[in-house]
């Protein structure tokens, strides 16, 4: 999964460091399925793996449009530091709104009682991983994509 997402974000930003950024934000997920695992006790399954991989799929979709917001706002506004910080100002609304909808929805889940139990640890591991995904998203992001960019630079560019 982690290497089909790569390889999309490689042909999407037609950038290898633009890639590797989000590449590394999915890393998250397993974080957040790691931490469901350890507070829950649940068990290494194929529910869980399967949350897993949506998790990963999500915070992918996640930093791409972290990534996006801060390169759109890239032709109004010269100053980098600016348009990092309308991006992730502007960012924060949606992405809380899309995770938090998300989140009680499949919680809801969890009161129903028979076959739908089978779909606990899938749930808990999905929404473990994107509260780890928001919390990356929010401040990690823009904080990698600031030091990525300013790897490109030349150190005179870096002094303005």
């Amino acid at each position: 999964a982690l290497l089909l997402v790569f390889a999309v974000q490689v042909l999407l930003h037609r950038s290898i460091r633009m890639a590797l950024l989000v590449a590394l934000t999915t890393v998250s997920a397993l974080a957040g399925a790691g931490a469901a695992l350890l507070i829950f006790g649940l068990p290494l399954s194929s529910p869980v793996w399967l949350g897993i991989l949506i998790s990963i799929g999500v915070t992918a979709g996640y930093a791409t449009w972290t990534v996006m917001y801060i390169v759109a706002r890239r032709e109004r506004e010269k100053s980098f530091h600016k348009n990092i910080l309308w991006a992730t100002k502007h960012h924060l609304r949606p992405l809380l709104a899309v995770t938090l909808l998300a989140q009680f929805g499949m919680l809801s889940l969890m009161l129903v009682k028979g076959a739908a139990m089978v779909l606990h640890p899938l749930i808990i591991t999905v929404v473990m991983g994107l509260f780890f995904s928001l919390m990356v998203n929010l401040l990690i992001v823009p904080v990698l994509y600031f030091f990525m960019k300013r790897a490109e630079k030349t150190p005179e560019e870096r002094r303005l």
